[in-house]
């Protein structure tokens, strides 16, 4: 099972007289060396859409008043399936368009804070390697993204609200302590839970546990 939500759910079709175990399997990732070269940079990637919350992120970020975001940068990754000429989009936000998964991963290591507002999504990879990379992220409580960003290992906001992105987006850009101490709580629930090395011992106790079953 990938999450706790799914075990319970599989857990009430089972006979309860019978002795069975579920043994959850989570998403994983490589938990990459951290690098020291941090760039002020916002980076998201994904489809560039409504579903994605990309319009909700480009409102929250053009209602960002210049001074608070000088020096910052927003970059988006991901093929455009929107029409942007409702946003003033000016040079503080740079569209890569689509880029091979290597660019995504480096842009994760040397950028600041990560951010996915989606409307719909199940337990995205971008955040999870996002979070392994070391970076502070912002996403919403949907699909099982509030699960992952539990115990303060990122900031979560409601879909479609960019006044809620907005701060949530500010209060990390301006404020490095924050920004530093949601980013390592994400490294950290990840290298516990979600890296390959954690897994990897987990299946392997389940695999010994199943066999000594008679």
């Amino acid at each position: 099972m990938l999450t706790d939500e799914m075990r319970q759910i599989v857990s009430s079709f089972l006979d309860s007289a019978e002795k069975t175990e579920i043994v959850m399997v989570r998403n994983m990732v490589e938990v990459p060396p951290l690098t020291q070269r941090r760039n002020d940079t916002v980076v998201f990637a994904g489809e560039v859409g409504e579903r994605k919350g990309a319009d909700t992120l480009l409102s929250a970020w053009n209602n960002i008043a210049g001074q608070r975001r000088s020096g910052w940068k927003l970059i988006i990754a991901g093929p455009i399936v929107m029409d942007l000429s409702a946003y003033p989009i000016d040079e503080s936000v740079e569209f890569l368009g689509t880029v091979p998964h290597k660019d995504v991963v480096e842009l994760q290591r040397t950028a600041r804070i990560a951010v996915l507002p989606s409307r719909h999504e199940a337990l995205p990879m971008f955040l999870l390697e996002s979070m392994a990379a070391g970076c502070a992220v912002i996403s919403t409580d949907v699909g099982q993204i509030k699960e992952l960003l539990s115990d303060e290992a990122g900031v979560l906001v409601r879909p479609a609200d960019s006044d809620g992105l907005l701060q949530a987006l500010t209060g990390l850009m301006e404020n490095a302590e924050a920004r530093e101490t949601t980013a390592n709580r994400a490294r950290q629930k990840v290298e516990t839970e979600y890296s390959l090395r954690s897994q990897s011992v987990g299946l392997e106790t389940a695999w010994l546990s199943i066999g000594k079953v008679k």
